[in-house]
């Protein structure tokens, strides 16, 4: 009997002062609508909506109690999102919803998902990831945690605490902790960050933003990651910073299709920005560097004639949301000029060996050596060597020794009045046991056994 007499006075106090939060503000605005307002229509209109708010209080209750979270949630909005509140009365909205801040620091903490997988999810499958990542924080903070909100357009979990020094120092030897579980447990890529201890509510608001812009850096540096406030003062103060020779050097190699020695001065430039961990803008400044100078290059070149490759490129720099992928595609975009390079370098070489073949066939009494066919094209002897031979297959001095021994085959056969060593001569061969060599070399015979059997 005692134990129940105990329950039901146990009830009553509960619900005495749940009443009494409600009533007492009620009763406090009726006085002081009375001192501040002599109208006798206002303070009936006035008294006629508390009396009808009086009558409401079982409803009052039952709605506070089953929209909690919906108040909560509100109240959380207000804290990230207003740069001014009103402290007094977000306190008095967290105590009706029985969730009072009672500690004197406030901490933000962001769990942001791989974007690209978290949102490529369906609605209940983005829901079931963050009630999980909720419960693992729960299970690691305890009781120091206020309220949570998913806010799937950015792909996040965002999380008050309000804690004491101690718990503070408690959660900094624990977040790698807290990140290596929340990575082992769902299967999404995460990183953590957090904000600066705060003193004040007010500072929620104005500290959430730059906590939010902690996470550029999961461009650089992907997932995994804990971006605390030193760490990101120490991004922040670190510049990648190129040469204006260094982007000339590059746009060099580009226009004259150096592009194993581009590939390589970008892999290194690459590496130096993972070693050096310097600032989002640095690198951002240096990647819009880099695709300023392919696609003007490229422009200039004609590399982007073709719309769709033009637009293959663009989808490819819009797609990219990591710095490993913007690199990567910045050497896709080099790939596609090099086609273009070396697509139009072989045209040239073409015509080229087709002129330098054409004049050996026209001029075949000249001494045509390698380097008086390099003098007459205005071109290095190396780089006639090499186009020849890439595009005929042939290297080119062999080729001037067998065009002029199927002439002198022909002039053997033609001109009977010319004896072997003027033909030689003719040639340029002044030497006959030289010429006579080559000859046979070739055609397996002397020039007057081959003679004899073509003009019998």
């Amino acid at each position: 009997g005692l134990s129940i007499l105990a329950t039901v006075a146990l009830s009553l106090f509960i619900v005495h002062r749940i009443t009494a939060r409600i009533y007492h503000p009620l009763n406090t605005l009726r006085q002081k609508v009375a001192r501040e307002n002599n109208d006798p229509h206002v303070l009936a209109s006035i008294q006629n909506t508390l009396v009808y708010l009086e009558n409401q209080m079982d409803d009052m209750k039952h709605t506070l109690d089953q929209n909690k979270d919906l108040f909560l949630y509100k109240t959380m909005m207000d804290l990230l999102y207003s740069r001014q509140i009103d402290e007094q009365d977000i306190r008095k909205r967290l105590a009706m919803c029985q969730s009072p801040f009672s500690s004197p620091h406030f901490l933000i903490i962001i769990i942001a998902f791989d974007h690209d997988v978290f949102d490529s999810l369906e609605p209940e499958q983005r829901e079931y990831i963050a009630v999980q990542a909720q419960n693992i924080l729960e299970q690691n903070l305890n009781q120091t945690m206020i309220h949570m909100t998913q806010s799937y357009p950015e792909s996040r979990l965002v999380t008050i605490l309000n804690l004491d020094e101690l718990q503070y120092h408690a959660f900094l030897e624990t977040q790698q902790n807290l990140l290596n579980e929340i990575m082992e447990k769902i299967p999404v890529r995460v990183n953590l960050a957090f904000s600066p201890l705060l003193s004040a509510l007010s500072q929620i608001g104005r500290t959430y933003p730059s906590v939010c812009d902690y996470l550029k850096y999961t461009f650089l540096y992907g997932s995994g990651n804990i971006f605390s406030p030193e760490l990101y003062a120490s991004f922040e103060s670190t510049a990648f910073s190129p040469t204006p020779k260094d982007y000339a050097e590059l746009e060099t190699g580009i226009r004259t299709g150096q592009f194993e020695a581009v590939t390589e001065l970008l892999t290194q430039q690459k590496a130096s920005i993972l070693a050096q961990r310097p600032s989002y803008a640095s690198v951002n400044s240096y990647l819009t560097q880099l695709y300023s100078i392919t696609f003007r290059v490229g422009n200039e070149q004609s590399v982007f004639a073709d719309k769709s490759k033009k637009q293959e490129a663009l989808t490819a720099f819009q797609n990219a949301s990591t710095f490993l992928q913007a690199m990567d595609s910045i050497q896709h975009i080099l790939s596609m000029y090099q086609e273009v390079y070396d697509s139009k370098n072989h045209s040239f070489d073409s015509k080229l060996a087709a002129s330098v073949i054409e004049y050996i066939r026209a001029n075949w009494q000249e001494d045509l050596t390698l380097t008086s066919l390099s003098d007459r094209f205005s071109i290095s002897s190396s780089h006639l060597s090499r186009l020849f031979k890439q595009v005929t297959g042939e290297n080119l001095s062999v080729f001037v020794i067998q065009f002029k021994l199927e002439k002198a085959a022909e002039l053997l056969v033609t001109r009977s009045d010319l004896s072997v060593k003027n033909i030689g001569e003719l040639l340029g061969y002044y030497s006959s046991a030289y010429f006579t060599r080559l000859f046979k070399e070739h055609y397996g015979v002397t020039p007057s056994q081959y003679r004899r059997q073509h003009l019998l």
